[in-house]
């Protein structure tokens, strides 16, 4: 097994090339597709992974939480997830594109392959969740990029070469298509084939454990993505194209931080199962402050480039999107200290919790969109993001430093055993 600094490393090195990738291939096409039809792509890509949320149902979490006290029943806890998810992704492709073919034809051919690049893309993550759960980090990592790769070798040719986006999104769901085969293989090799109808936990049961971290999915998710639907109502597709470029740097910046999230959540849920609140606390102190100082380097270094960085991704087409990125990254520092407090409340079972701060800076981030958006635009939208995603962060770090100040530390017996699946590792 390979040491906690050793797990940190490949993820880290894994996650950075998988985010590198992508900004390689979104730069590639902001470079050769229209700019309104980057847009369309861009809100498809939102819908679809609300959709996509919907049908993982909190399930990736609970997954790595499930598998990292029980690793001898991997297998049941997949196939208990597997026998939801599945009925749920089927009945999402039917429905999105249904509602495309009724409501905007045009775009069908866009939806159809869009919702099959992104909910295939999902359900790769319950196997990766499982991988993880188990400590695989490598695995994890390996089958997490085969996706990637292969946009990264066929999206720029086929740009180059002059195709037209609607076939292009046929690359996307192919590439994700083949991930997901792929690390189902990998799982199946590991842990043996998925209990879906013998020994695996009641549909009913996964369901009530994976409510609330369902809820914090998709309302994280939809804070992520409400601004460039309020801007595509209120100023078109070709603002959204501006915000969404910069967001998408913003989110490259987290491939600094999710590796630790990545790595450090089934070691967490673990400590917290054996009740050993002192190694929580001392481990989560460092974890923390970790996150701030990456986030602190992040926002200076990406706020010093921006006039540089910008137009040499995304073009002279994009000008708006050096003040959007500047304003989005100053915010570094609490999101990605937000970032890694929502994990270990995760750990803790304070998922509701977390939902409800949630839909709070939701329901800021729209209502001062509904001001600031016809007024400033995607600059406008960028302040708005700043300062909900600062709120939210800043809830969530409070709960969770309350919650663990109050806590009782476990017997010295649970000390020891966390000991065994936590603390040994953290210390190497």
């Amino acid at each position: 097994m390979h040491s906690l600094k050793g797990q940190l490393s490949i993820a880290t090195l894994g996650y950075g090339f998988e985010k590198l990738i992508s900004l390689i291939v979104v730069t590639v096409l902001v470079h050769s597709v229209d700019k309104a039809m980057m847009g369309q792509f861009f809100v498809a890509i939102g819908v679809c992974s609300v959709a996509a949320m919907i049908v993982e149902f909190g399930s990736a979490n609970y997954l790595v939480r499930a598998t990292a006290r029980d690793q001898a029943g991997a297998a049941a806890w997949l196939g208990g997830v597997l026998k939801i998810r599945l009925p749920l992704m089927s009945a999402a492709l039917l429905t999105i594109n249904a509602a495309v073919a009724a409501t905007a034809p045009h775009l069908l051919w866009l939806y159809v392959f869009t919702s099959f690049y992104v909910l295939f893309e999902n359900l790769y993550y319950a196997f990766g969740s499982t991988l993880t759960g188990l400590g695989a980090i490598g695995a994890r990592v390996r089958t997490g990029l085969i996706g990637p790769l292969i946009l990264l070798a066929l999206v720029p040719p086929a740009a180059w070469l002059g195709w037209p986006l609607q076939h292009i999104v046929v690359l996307y769901a192919a590439a994700m298509l083949l991930m997901a085969m792929v690390g189902f293989g990998v799982v199946v090799k590991r842990v043996g084939w998925p209990r879906v109808f013998r020994d695996a936990p009641s549909a009913t049961g996964v369901l009530a454990q994976c409510s609330w971290l369902f809820a914090v999915d998709v309302a994280v998710l939809i804070h992520s993505r409400v601004d460039e639907w309020m801007l595509a109502s209120m100023r078109g597709f070709r603002e959204v194209a501006g915000f969404a470029a910069a967001y998408k740097l913003v989110e490259a910046s987290r491939s600094a931080i999710r590796p630790i999230t990545l790595v450090l959540f089934p070691h967490f849920a673990a400590a917290v199962q054996a009740n050993a609140w002192e190694r929580v606390r001392g481990h989560g102190a460092r974890t923390l402050l970790g996150a701030a100082l990456l986030g602190v380097v992040a926002a200076g270094v990406v706020y010093a480039i921006a006039p540089w960085i910008v137009p040499l991704l995304f073009g002279r087409e994009y000008p708006e999107s050096v003040a959007i990125t500047r304003v989005l990254f100053i915010a570094s520092p609490t999101l990605f200290v937000g970032f890694v407090a929502t994990m270990i409340c995760m750990s803790m079972h304070l998922e509701k919790r977390v939902a409800a701060f949630s839909v709070a800076s939701i329901a800021v981030n729209f209502a001062l969109n509904l001001v600031v958006i016809p007024m400033w635009g995607g600059v406008g939208a960028a302040w708005v993001k700043l300062a909900s995603e600062s709120l939210f962060c800043v809830s969530v770090t409070v709960l969770l430093l309350v919650t663990l100040r109050t806590r009782s530390s476990a017997p010295a017996a649970s000390d020891r055993r966390a000991r065994t699946v936590f603390g040994a590792q953290l210390e190497k």
